[in-house]
């Protein structure tokens, strides 16, 4: 298992902010925690859950039958 720092989140999530990347992380289903400090950290492992369910949930759209 894999950690996220709050420092490779914010490269990831390309923001600077700690609300903001916690709103990044809420809207793409990532589950992560704070350290004693209030530091946001997550793990690998969490990224590929949340990015395995995006794509289960994604809408395929067909152009116009013929």
């Amino acid at each position: 298992m894999s950690a996220l720092n709050q420092k490779q989140l914010f490269e990831i999530a390309e923001c600077g902010q700690k609300s903001a990347l916690i709103d990044w992380l809420r809207e793409n289903g990532i589950k992560y925690t704070l350290t004693r400090k209030g530091h946001v950290v997550t793990t690998l492992d969490q990224f590929n859950v949340a990015l395995a369910d995006n794509k289960r949930q994604e809408v395929i759209e067909f152009g116009p039958e013929s």
